[in-house]
Order: C-alpha cells, then structure tokens, then sequence
C-alpha cells in the first residue's frame, strides 16, 4: 500500500518567531541594523504567491544571510503549500531552514488538485515550476517575499506525485539545478522522459535568455544533475526508466552502498543515490539537505554547468580559512582569509584580493572562483572581502553591493576603497606579507571595484585582473562617499597615488557577458578601458599580439610599448561563457600575469625582475575635476596630517 505522507500526519503548527504566517501582502522590510548589517531584510511566510498556473507558498527563515542556498518543494496530489508548509513534515523543513539559513519554497498542484503528470490536458507543469523557480531567484522590492539567492545552490525536492512533477522540472532545466531529492516514488512517464530529454538544453545556469542554446546544442539528458531516488512501496508508484535516465546523464558509475542508499552510482559530485521504501522513513529532511544537497555545487560559466563538490570554510588552527568579522571604519566587515598549509611566516608571501559581485559574498566566490586552490599550489595568501549591505539599486532589495562608479549609491555609501586599503594593512599586520606583491582581481561589480582600486590606490598593487565588466574612468553622474575616515594602518611611506604609475590589467569578458558583451565597439565600457588603461600605461592603442590558449577558449589581445614584450594591458575574450568567473581564470592570471609583476617601495614597476620604464609614446592625463583627483587630494592632507 503506498505510504501518504501528506495524509497519514497531523497538521502541527510552529511555535514563536519561527513560522508568522502571512497572506500575499507586500512584505515589509526590516529596518537596516547596523549591528547585524547582512542580515536579510525580509523574512517570514508568504502564502499565495501567484505565477502563471497557480500559486505557491515561500519562507525565509529568521537566520537568513546573504547569497544563500534555496529548496523548491513540490507537494503531493490533494495538497496546498499552505497546507504542506503546517503538516509535521512540512515542520521538519522549516527547522532546517532556520538550522541552516536556507530559503524554501512550496509548490503545490494546480488549485491543490492533482499534478498533471502526463502533459495531456492540464497545465504545463514545467513552465508552472519554472515561474516558480524565477521568482525564487528575483531579487525585485517588488516581490512580497524576495531574497538573495545563491544561484549556484538551488535544489528540487518532490514528495509524491510532486516528485514526479519536480523530477520533470528538473529533466527540463537541468542546468538551473544543483540537486534533486524524489520521495515515495518518481514515476515519470517514459514519453514524458524521451520529449524533455531529447529537447535543447539552455547551456547556462542563468538562464535569462536562450543564449547560447543554438551553438552547444545540448540536449537535456546529457546535463548531469546528482539525483536522490527513493521508492514509494507501491510499485506502480516508481519508474526504473528514470534511474536508467539519470545514471546515463551523470555518467555514473555503480559504487558501494552508504547508510542511507543501497544502490549508489557516482562520478565526482555527479551521483545517482536510491533507496528502497523500506529504508525511506530514515531519510529526514536535515539528513537530504546536509547529507546530499548541499555538497555539490555548479559552475555558472560552463555550457551544462559543471558540477563540483562545495567548498568546505575550515582550518587547522594555522592555515586553511579563517573568518574574520569586525567593524573597520565604524562598520561591520566581513572577509575571508586563506593561509596556504605551506605558510610558516619566516618567508613574506604575495597577497590577493578576491572580490565578488554584486549581491554575491565570500563563501559564493570562494566556490566560483577557487582561488584558495591556486593559493594553496603557489603558497600565497588571498583574502575574500564581503562587500557591504546597499540601498536598493536596480529595483531589488537591499544586497550587498561595492560602492564602485557603476552604482549611484548615494552619499551615505561606505568607502570601499579605504576599507580595501585597511584590509590590506591589517593582513600585512597579522601575516607576513611581501608588499611589492599585492594583487586585486574582482566579477562583475567585484571587477568595478578592482577598476575603481587601480584608478584609486594604484600605488598599493603589482598588478589587477578584472573579469565581466569594465571601467576606465568615472562615467555618469554616479557619486560616492568622499570624506575620509581614519586611516591608522596606512603607512605615512606608501607612495602616493600617481597616474603616471604603470598598472599592469588583465581585463576578461565572456562571449555572452552583460554590457554588451565582449566587443570593443565605440561608446562601450570595454573600448573605453583599453582606451584609457593603455594610455595611462603607454602602451599601444592597438593590440600588439593576439593569442589563443590550448583549449581555444580564450583568446587575448596583449597590448605593449613598441619594442617591449611586457604585457602592460590584457584584454580576453572567453568563448562560450556568459557573465562568469571561472577557477581557470584564476590560474591563468596567477601562472601567467601577476605571479611576473612586483612593485617596489618608491612605486617602480617590475616584470620577471626587470624594470620595466614607461614609455613616453602616450601619457595619461588626469581629468580636472575627476573624483580620484579629489580623492588623491584628501588622501595626501590626511597622510601628511
């Protein structure tokens, strides 16, 4: 007799702060506190979502932070969300969402009917689930229950007839899910299976558009997507087609049984987990979110979306990662430090920042970019600097945002560039650092803020690697925050910013990146970069070289002085990626960019030991009035002060 998990519990009701139960009413914000400034602005239950096909239910939990991993339940047939969300199982999943910060959504069959399974005359399940999943993922103040969701951690789970439906949602966007849990059977029908299959993936994790689709023609069933199956008692009730589906998918391999599955199929973080009914009482909520979703992560830059075990924060008490959370200029700032286990702090080691993007953080970039393994292979240090809690900008709710010049923060804005300044003292304090090796590398609104540091604090690093948008000097009428505050770790020596100081750039941007992509066309941000970064390095306006990897993805332009080989400007072009940051990237622009730069104390730019002297074919003019001019000003009175 097949098991009802709906029907055979009791409705029980939270307690307290943890469950306040809400109709689609627009949330209200929480006012800012500046004491626990990451802490989400909205949370609580949201009932009666609507999308195109029905309704849904969201809870953001109480312990909510920025970037975090989400689960989209699919209820069984004769259910609502609602009702779901009230029942002792539906209990059981707000307590891992409070236990571990994570964003859940209910979705439920149409009017709380029955799931159209089959795609014959009912709603179009996919597309219902798919709306559900986008609003999941809007960071719009315009949405009752919006949040930052970490992208690259969003889960499926379906009980029932609802994982049937969840396992059809998942089969077609495989490359929006980084984990899928069926329960109590997953009888997807095979017809079903063969037309969602064999139809075009879309290739990327953000799937805002369909770019992309037509050049990788990949179809839905080769995108791996590591999949918990757990049998239902009732065997009309499971399909051993869809174990066939998804071990062919993950490309899987048969592997030893572990305590919660006794037929295991692994390769790497793609894994097809099953479980017989007997065994499926034992497995809770808590155990599929810690135990199976939450280990495995995608690569947002790769057609398919890579899979990849997520990134695990710990240390041994000397190196490994270190969490440090403390107020720097009066605000409470978060970063990351990875110690190489080479680290002994008899010799000084190179330093780089690691900066994420807009509404990211650090433990997301720590998994994009894996930086700490490069750091790791080449014994340096890196620091992941979390950017601070905004205003809302582009119409989304509060998130963490860089106060660059692409942003019209407001005057209230901290400086981030001072506070990027201070982070680097304070390491320079507590580890041993070698100064004239100082790098920074950032995404997106990171890689404006890596601009907005070579434009500002040029005297301070070797060289910069900015990846998925450019900037070469302040455009429009964006305005931050110029008054300056204490500086106390800044040395009096430091050399002052001087435009006339060479600063090696990499800058990388993906075929279908944002700002209109890659093309150096006239107007855009990335001709503006290479226009301004190669006159201010006097250097050639046009490329002198061009090179393409041995993979063939990536294809650079090198811009130099005449007669010289130094690489003084980098401009790449990655096929077949949209707005990412890849670990790939990060090798090459350790192994073969900053790793031949240093700059010594009075500001001389080195390259593989070589002075490298600019030359006098162009130079950089600093604009009158320009904000680093102002900015430069404040900073030479505060230092001489």
């Amino acid at each position: 007799m097949k098991r009802n998990i709906i029907r055979r519990v009791g409705a029980l009701l939270l307690a307290g702060a943890m469950m306040t139960v809400s109709a689609s009413a627009a949330a209200q914000p929480k006012p800012f506190d500046a004491e626990h400034p990451y802490a989400a602005p909205v949370t609580g239950m949201f009932h009666e979502q609507a999308v195109d096909g029905g309704v849904y239910s969201v809870y953001l939990p109480e312990s909510l932070d920025q970037c975090v991993d989400g689960i989209l339940i699919a209820v069984p047939d004769g259910t609502t969300a609602e009702a779901f969300t009230q029942s002792s199982l539906g209990e059981e999943w707000l307590r891992v969402s409070e236990a571990h910060g994570v964003a859940l959504a209910f979705a439920e069959p149409a009017s709380g009917g029955e799931w159209n399974l089959d795609g014959s005359g009912g709603r179009d399940e996919a597309a219902y689930l798919k709306a559900v999943s986008d609003n999941f993922h809007n960071k719009s103040e315009n949405l009752d229950a919006a949040f930052d969701l970490n992208e690259r951690a969003f889960y499926v789970v379906g009980y029932e007839e609802g994982g049937v439906a969840a396992q059809e949602f998942v089969m077609a966007w495989p490359a929006l899910i980084c984990g899928a849990v069926s329960v109590d059977g997953y009888a997807v029908p095979d017809e079903m299976m063969d037309e969602i299959g064999d139809a075009l993936s879309y290739p990327f994790v953000q799937a805002g558009s369909m770019e992309g689709q037509q050049e990788n023609q990949l179809p839905n069933n080769e995108i791996p997507v590591p999949v918990w199956l757990i049998a239902s008692d009732d065997a009309a009730q499971n399909n051993e087609n869809v174990a066939s589906y998804w071990i062919a998918a993950n490309n899987a391999q048969d592997a030893a049984s572990n305590t919660y599955a006794s037929g295991v199929y692994e390769n790497g973080p793609a894994r097809v987990w099953l479980t017989d009914a007997e065994d499926a009482a034992e497995v809770t909520p808590e155990i599929m979110y810690t135990e199976f979703l939450s280990g495995v992560q995608r690569f947002v830059g790769d057609p398919g979306g890579r899979l990849a075990f997520t990134v695990s924060h710990e240390n041994n008490g000397e190196t490994g990662f270190f969490y440090s959370e403390e107020k720097v200029n009066g605000v409470i700032r978060r970063w990351y430090t990875y110690v190489p286990s080479s680290y002994t702090g008899e010799e000084d080691v190179p330093l780089v920042l690691a900066i994420h993007g807009y509404s990211s953080s650090i433990d997301a970039f720590t998994g994009d970019s894996r930086w700490q393994d490069v750091a790791e292979e080449h014994g340096f240090i890196v620091v992941f600097p979390q950017a601070y809690m905004s205003r809302p900008v582009m119409g989304n709710i509060n998130a963490p945002v860089w106060n660059t010049y692409s942003f019209a923060l407001g005057e209230d804005a901290v400086d981030d560039v001072v506070f990027l300044e201070q982070l680097i003292a304070l390491t320079e304090e507590r580890y041993s650092i070698d100064s004239e090796r100082i790098y920074a590398t950032g995404h997106s609104n990171g890689s404006t803020m890596t601009w907005a540091l070579g434009l500002d604090a040029t005297e301070l690093f070797a060289a910069i690697a900015p990846v998925g948008h450019n900037s070469g000097a302040r455009r429009g009428s964006a305005t931050r925050d110029e008054a300056l505050a204490p500086t106390e770790h800044l040395s009096a020596s430091t050399p002052e910013n001087d435009p006339e100081l060479l600063l090696p750039v990499w800058s990388f941007k993906g075929e279908y990146d944002v700002d209109g992509g890659p093309e150096l066309t006239a107007g855009s941000t990335n001709l503006e970069a290479m226009q301004v970064w190669t006159a201010r390095n006097g250097v050639s306006a046009a490329p002198s070289a061009t090179s393409t990897d041995s993979t063939g993805r990536y294809q650079t332009s090198a811009y130099t002085a005449a007669d010289s080989n130094v690489p003084l400007v980098q401009y790449t072009v990655v096929e077949n990626s949209p707005h990412a940051y890849l670990p790939e990237e990060a090798e090459m622009i350790w192994e073969e960019f900053f790793s031949k730069y240093s700059r010594a104390a009075d500001g001389s730019l080195y390259y593989e030991g070589q002075l490298v002297e600019k030359s006098e074919q162009t130079q950089f003019t600093d604009l009158d009035g320009h904000w680093a001019q102002t900015r430069r000003q404040k900073m030479q009175s505060h230092r001489a002060g």
